[in-house]
């Protein structure tokens, strides 16, 4: 497929011939390309031809429009709260699409009204949240709306342990719990005999923390019922229907 760069803007745009394979599966569009306009409008292109189309990013503000509209084919998403998106279009976007069966989210700012919309979909079997920020983040309230079809969650990176207590609380059906890139003083603070007999696994991949054996002392209380796995070689979630 030919490549779309900032290098060259003369020679960045594809030519007036081009198109899409059939055979795409997923659309990911760097954030500079889509400031600076090298990229065509993608709200012009109709992807529903694309029987194959299944997973897309929307990265910010700039390409959000294709989805205030339902894209049925697309079942696998990664959303980029960066630049931050308005809280109605956010909410238009999810209620649009509610198809929806994994999503990435990555966080640009905490906020509880987005994460109920993205709770309130209705297919959504995987959850995934970023947090690149290493700004620390005082949090006294985040109270969340029950979802009863969230299978498996995915944190990565630093996570008020506010917002990760009601999200384990909250997602009635949880399962597998995975963390990567976890903070040590995070998951410490949580009191996790509350969550006796509620998972069937928590994994734990790469981390920059030492001090493992503190959080294994944390979850006996959990064991036999959950199966606890450590596996340093996870240090990056990379596809889009969030398998590892």
């Amino acid at each position: 497929m030919e490549s779309v760069t900032e290098n060259s803007p003369e020679n960045s745009l594809p030519p007036i011939s081009f198109k899409f394979p059939t055979t795409l599966k997923s659309i990911y569009c760097y954030p500079c390309l889509l400031e600076k306009n090298y990229f065509p409008p993608i709200s012009s292109i109709d992807f529903s031809k694309y029987k194959n189309l299944t997973s897309w990013q929307i990265t910010g503000e700039f390409n959000t429009e294709k989805f205030k509209t339902q894209q049925c084919n697309i079942i696998h998403l990664y959303l980029r709260d960066i630049p931050t998106i308005d809280p109605t279009n956010f909410k238009l976007i999810l209620e649009s699409n509610y198809q929806l069966k994994t999503l990435t989210y990555e966080i640009g700012s905490w906020n509880v009204g987005k994460f109920n919309n993205i709770l309130s979909l209705p297919n959504l079997l995987k959850l995934r949240t970023l947090n690149y920020s290493l700004q620390e983040t005082i949090i006294t309230n985040f109270s969340l709306i029950p979802n009863k079809t969230i299978q498996t969650l995915i944190i990565e990176y630093g996570t008020p342990v506010i917002i990760i207590e009601e999200l384990l609380t909250k997602l009635e059906s949880l399962e597998d719990l995975v963390f990567v890139n976890w903070n040590l003083d995070e998951l410490a603070s949580i009191n996790w005999i509350n969550y006796k007999g509620r998972f069937n696994s928590i994994v734990f991949g790469f981390s920059y923390w030492i001090g493992l054996h503190m959080v294994v002392d944390q979850f006996d209380c959990l064991m036999p019922e959950t199966k606890i796995i450590f596996d340093n070689s996870i240090e990056k979630i990379i596809n889009y229907d969030l398998t590892i």
